[in-house]
């Protein structure tokens, strides 16, 4: 393998991970480097969710079918790289025999040798990247090397989106109980100025027309603040 390919894909995907690219890009750009690198027929991806492996993208429609089959099958060379963490590596379909369904079918497309690398990053399996060619052929060391190095940095970019997306929920989540506060808060002291009561009496009032109309508390408050909602007292 030249290592000018692999080194403008590091560049790449230097540049890719500095701008906010969605995931689905990522895993794409990643098939095609990866088909380029290791000079391979294509490429495709299958993500961890609750344990399960799904298929999410594929560099073309012949991979697209065998990926498929894989999740068809919940079986077979991806499913083990993601379980065991460990690459699988398979020089010729047609003579090996741990998924003879499998390789059967993969090879009735013109594919004849498959590399699946377990998606690591932080300690964690995330995935399979599966690299097929059309020829049957031993994969070298440097090969499979470099496409677990393009896996790992495409899957720490993966990682580091999903937890930036699950701050931004929970800032939002924070946000919006901060803005809910803030109207309650207004809701009450006008209840407490309307009835001359006191804001704990008028917070009383305020929840109990929320529960008496199946109503959000915010949403009883806002009508208060903003429409002059009338609550009787009790």
């Amino acid at each position: 393998m030249s290592r000018e390919p692999l080194y403008d894909a590091l560049r790449e995907f230097a540049r890719t991970i500095q701008n906010p690219f969605e995931i689905g890009d990522v895993l794409y750009r990643l098939n095609d480097t990866v088909s380029d690198v290791l000079r391979a027929a294509g490429a495709g991806i299958m993500l961890g969710t609750e344990g399960n492996l799904q298929f999410v993208t594929a560099s073309d429609a012949r991979v697209s079918q065998a990926e498929r089959l894989q999740d068809e099958l919940d079986d077979g060379p991806c499913h083990e790289a993601f379980h065991e963490g460990q690459r699988v590596v398979m020089g010729d379909l047609s003579a090996d025999d741990r998924w003879p369904g499998f390789c059967t079918q993969v090879t009735a497309l013109g594919l004849h040798a498959m590399a699946a690398l377990p998606m690591k990053a932080f300690g964690e399996v995330i995935g399979a990247l599966n690299v097929y060619r059309d020829t049957p052929g031993e994969w070298s060391e440097e090969d499979l090397d470099a496409g677990e190095l393009l896996s790992d940095i495409a899957s720490g970019y993966i990682l580091n989106a999903q937890r930036l997306q699950a701050s931004q929920r929970l800032a939002e989540q924070l946000q919006m109980a901060l803005d809910s506060r803030v109207i309650i808060e207004q809701a009450k002291g006008i209840l407490a100025a309307k009835l001359g009561t006191d804001p704990d009496s008028a917070f009383s009032l305020l929840r109990r027309h929320a529960r008496g109309a199946n109503r959000k508390l915010h949403d009883v408050a806002q009508d208060v603040v903003k429409n002059g909602l009338e609550i009787p007292p009790d």
